[in-house]
Formats: structure tokens, C-alpha cells, sequence
């Protein structure tokens, strides 16, 4: 049965080493994917390095459970990956036909054959981050390509996409098309001259040289002045400046230039599914596995570091029920893809997932759930913690070192405030919190604040609930922990300091709905939603 309202056809496009602010270069995909659906402000990969965020989007579980903590083996890499247990198998079960074309997991050799769980296989093999002569795995068969510009790799595996969603195939049973680009990773350029050679990104040959002369955004954490704050590693780190920074400001402007190859691929997969039929019974996940730091409190570039840069990563979802042009303000986490897309599929996962359905915030974006992303490494300069909505908190394994960063007044982290006693409760919130999550699974994986709302409406002077009020209050366990309230009833806001009650005049007659945002001392936010009640006298 082909793909239906009820049972939607999946597609996720994949980037590699994507920083959020990248996407101002791809006005296709902002606007068929962000207009069109909903755009994650906050969307983030809790282990930022490739193979381990990978394992996370196939299995739904952080790299503490999944087991592929590093790139290349013993510790990452394909080869350390249970494959009998992935979400494409699951999707398999689920009667979904299955097809992944381009990267994969680090370390996937042409050898390999085709992992389980897949219908179609067209899978990019070692050397993998490649945009010319790259090997691929062709539902079993090698086939390696050229220099021809016909051959390059982004082009290349979007045909391969395009062909997938017109076939007979495709059109008999709804469907889950897995693309995986290169881009903008580095990689071995085979250009010749000034402009993206060495090891790359390599821009396809049609936008070559489309942003030379453009530098790094000279945000207020580049080459970061004062870094007496940051851990040992930062202290003894020079600023990136001379050759060097001349060297990273032109793999800057390839990374761009490699991207304009994807903003086309994704405007053509648009059109390819919707002259199949198939775009309205379709959600598409936009997403990287991970961001980049490029100068940003001196690191070089790279990732596996526990800053916004690095574990921020852009998102778009559009499809079935999504709202549009809407923009979330939800956290959410690369453990939510798998469960999401067994959501849709109406399967079932067979690993504890880590991470919750999206389609409730696809539904409704404007609302926070209290959300708390766990954040880990398991580098020899590795780290654990937590990001919050308010809070980034990471301890380092090896040192003991603490970082802790008030986002809401200082953004680029240029300040820990880890030793300041204004923020010692958060600090131990966060720390408690980081020891949870450190070894969770499943559920607990999951933590919310335990709130609830309680409204109590009143009579005012002897029993006339035409001048009657009500009073918003919150209780649970966690109550104490909270240091600000805000709430809406009828159109008017108020807000209160810790948990202390609020009082507002509720109309005779009507029964108006309250919401409330809460803030707990770790930084997480929470809304709360209930109808005022029906006058209560005596």
C-alpha cells in the first residue's frame, strides 16, 4: 500500500559538520522546508562527533548505551555498531520501504555489504568524506566514481534519491529515504589553484570561488581575548591568527560553497516528490549530525567540545500536520529522531529509546515541556553534562574541570560563572542533574520537573463570582525549586519571583484557559495548561 495521511512516507537529509549560521547561504531549504514547516531554534546533538551522533539518529540512544563513543574502531566506527537493531529494521517491520543513499557511518568499508534493515542501498564507503572519486556500495556492487563534474558526490547521490522517488517502487508502499551528504565536511579536494585545495571542503565546479573574500563571522567569542575562565586546554591555546587563520578563512568559504550543492539537492528532491504524488503524505527532516567551531574561543575547528557551536545543529521538519512557518522553542535532541519516526510509522523500537516523538512539538511549537539535553564525550579530553533552556553546564572527565554559561545574558559564552555564588544553587542543580543523566536509559532519559498547576477560584466580598478571582499556584515536588513564574489568563500577563501565587479577576460566567511558564534554579522551562474552574462558594 502506497504511502497515506495514515501511514506518511519519512525523509531525512543529513549534513555533515553543519554550523546552525550556514544556513543563511541555502534560501531553498529555509524556505521550502522552513517556511513550510517548523524551524528548531534549539536542536542539539548531545555527543558532537559524527559516527557517535550517527549511531544516536539509527538507534535513538545516547552513545553511553548505543556503545560507539569515537569514529574509528575499536571504540566507533560501523564495525561497532549492533546493526540487527536499528531504526531502519524496525521501519522494515513497520512495512516501510527503506533506502539510504549516500554517507553512512565512519569507518563503513565496501566490504560491509549492505547493512540490515534496507530495501535499497547506496552507500558511501572509505575514504567517506569525499566529493570526487568516491566509492560507493551499490546494493552490493563497488562502484567508484570520477572527477567528472557529473560525478560529484552531492549531485550525484541526490540523482540517486530523485530516481528512488519516481519508481514504481516507491510508489507501492509508503516509504523511508535516508540521504546523507558529504558537505561541508572536509575532504580531499582534487582542485587545482588557490581556492579549496589540500583537504578541502570542495565545492561542486559550478560555485567555486561564489563566497571568496567572505570571512569568518567575527562573533564576540572569535579569538576570544579572556579565556582565564575556560579549562586548561583553552588557556594554552594561541589565538587563530597568520597563516593559520588564512588557512580556516578559506575552508570557511568552501564549507559555504559545498553547501549551495545541498540548498539545490533539496529544492530538487521537493519538486522530485511532489510530481510523484507524494509530497503532501511526506515529513522531511532537515538536520546535521553535528556543528563546528571555526576560531570560536580559539579552537581551530572541530567539534566534540561542549560549546553552542559545536552541539547546535540547524533542523527543519514540514510534513502531514506540521505547523507552518512556525519556529520551536522546544529543546530537543538527536535521541528524538528514531522515536519520532517510529511514531509515524506506527512501529515499534526494540532498544529503550533515549528520546521522545517530535510530533508533539511539530503540533505545538510555542510550547516548552521543561526539557534537559544530556551532553557527553568519551574523547581522552572528554566531558559530561547538560544543556538546559537557560544553562550550558559541561564537567570535564579527565581534569574536573567546570564550565557553567548563563546563556540568557552571555550567549557566546565568554564567561563561566561557575565560581560565582549568584548561580551556586544552579550550579548544584545542574550537577545533580548531569550525574542522572550520565548513565540514564529509556525514560529516565527523559526528566521533566515535577509540577503541577493548581487553580482555586473564589468568590470576592461575600460570595459574588462576578467579582471573583483566581489564584495560580504551583505544587509538586519540584515547587520549591522554582524562581520565576509567568502566566496568561485572558489576555493579560503576569508573573511573580520563586514560586510565589498569583492572583487574577476571572469574569462572571466564564471559564477562561491559564497558562503558566515556569523556571526552575537549573534553567529549565516548563508550561502548564488548565481551564480556571467553575466558581467555588463557601
Amino acid at each position: 500500500m502506497a504511502a497515506s495521511p495514515e501511514r506518511p512516507n519519512i525523509v531525512l537529509l543529513m549534513t555533515d559538520d553543519q554550523e546552525y549560521d550556514s544556513l543563511s547561504v541555502m534560501p531553498r531549504t529555509r524556505r521550502l522546508l522552513g517556511r513550510a514547516g517548523v524551524t528548531f531554534e534549539n536542536a542539539f546533538v548531545s555527543y558532537p562527533l559524527c559516527c557517535p551522533s550517527r549511531a544516536t539518529f539509527l538507534t535513538g540512544q545516547l552513545a553511553h548505551n548505543h556503545g560507539v563513543v569515537d569514529n574509528r574502531a575499536p571504540e566507533g566506527g560501523y564495525s561497532r555498531l549492533d546493526h540487527s537493531e536499528t531504526l531502519p529494521v524496525w521501519l522494515q517491520r513497520a512495512g516501510y520501504l527503506t533506502a539510504h543513499f549516500g554517507k553512512y557511518l565512519n569507518d563503513y568499508m565496501r566490504d560491509d555489504g549492505v547493512p540490515p534493515g534496507w530495501h535499497r542501498w547506496f552507500g558511501m564507503a572509505e575514504p567517506a568524506a569525499r566529493y570526487f572519486k568516491a566509492t560507493f556500495v551499490d546494493d552490493g556492487e563497488i562502484r567508484r566514481t570520477g572527477t567528472d563534474p557529473a560525478e560529484y558526490s552531492t549531485d550525484l547521490i541526490t540523482d540517486e534519491a530523485v530516481e528512488f522517488i519516481k519508481s514504481d517502487e516507491a510508489a507501492s508502499a509508503p516509504f523511508y529515504l535516508s540521504v546523507g551528504y558529504v558537505a561541508p565536511h572536509v575532504g580531499k579536494s582534487f582542485v587545482r589553484g588557490n581556492h579549496c585545495t589540500d583537504k578541502g571542503p570542495e565545492p561542486a565546479p559550478r560555485h567555486l570561488g561564489r563566497f571568496l573574500g567572505r570571512e569568518i563571522p567575527r562573533s564576540p567569542n572569535f579569538n576570544e581575548d579572556d579565556v582565564s575562565d575556560k579549562p586548561s586546554f583553552i588557556r594554552e591555546t594561541e589565538k587563530v591568527l597568520g597563516e593559520t587563520l588564512r588557512d580556516k578563512t578559506d575552508k570557511y568559504q568552501c564549507r559555504l560553497e559545498t553547501l549551495l550543492a545541498v540548498d539545490e539537492s533539496v529544492a530538487r528532491i521537493v519538486r522530485a516528490l511532489r510530481e510523484a504524488g507524494e509530497l503532501e503524505d511526506t515529513y522531511i527532516f532537515f538536520v546535521s549530525d553535528n556543528g563546528f567551531v571555526q576560531g570560536q574561543h580559539r579552537l581551530k575547528g572541530g567539534k566534540a567540545v561542549p560549546y553552542e557551536d559545536s552541539i547546535r545543529v540547524p533542523m527543519f521538519v514540514r510534513g502531514p500536520g506540521v505547523a507552518r512557518g512556525a519556529v520551536a522553542r522546544e529543546l530537543v535532541a538527536n535521541t528524538d529522531f528514531a522515536p519520532t519516526m517510529i511514531a509515524i510509522a506506527r512501529g515499534e523500537a526494540a532498544l529503550p529509546q533515549d528520546g521522545e516523538s517530535l510530533l508533539p512539538a511539530l503540533a505545538h511549537p510555542e510550547r516548552v515541556s521543561g526539557r534537559a539535553i544530556p551532553l557527553e564525550s568519551f574523547r581522552p579530553d572528554g566531558f559530561r553534562g547538560v544543556r538546559t533552556d537557560r544553562y550550558s553546564y559541561a564537567e570535564r572527565t579527565a581534569t574536573g574541570e567546570v564550565e557553567l554559561y548563563d546563556l540568557r545574558a552571555d550567549p557566546y559564552q565568554l564567561e563561566s560563572v561557575h565560581d560565582d555564588p549568584r548561580y551556586e544553587r544552579a550550579r548544584a542543580a545542574l550537577a545533580e542533574l548531569t550525574e542522572t543523566l550520565a548513565s540514564c536509559e529509556g525514560e529516565e532519559c527523559l526528566i521533566r520537573p515535577r509540577l503541577e498547576l493548581e487553580l482555586d477560584r473564589r468568590p470576592a466580598g461575600g460570595g459574588d463570582c462576578g467579582r471573583g478571582r483566581v489564584s495560580i499556584a504551583l505544587a509538586g515536588e519540584d515547587a520549591g525549586e522554582v524562581e520565576r513564574v509567568r502566566a496568561w489568563i485572558g489576555g493579560r500577563r503576569l508573573a511573580a519571583a520563586g514560586g510565589a501565587a498569583l492572583v487574577a479577576p476571572v469574569p462572571a460566567g466564564s471559564r477562561p484557559r491559564v497558562r503558566v511558564r515556569a523556571e526552575l534554579v537549573d534553567g529549565r522551562l516548563i508550561d502548564l495548561e488548565d481551564r480556571v474552574p467553575r466558581c467555588a462558594r463557601g
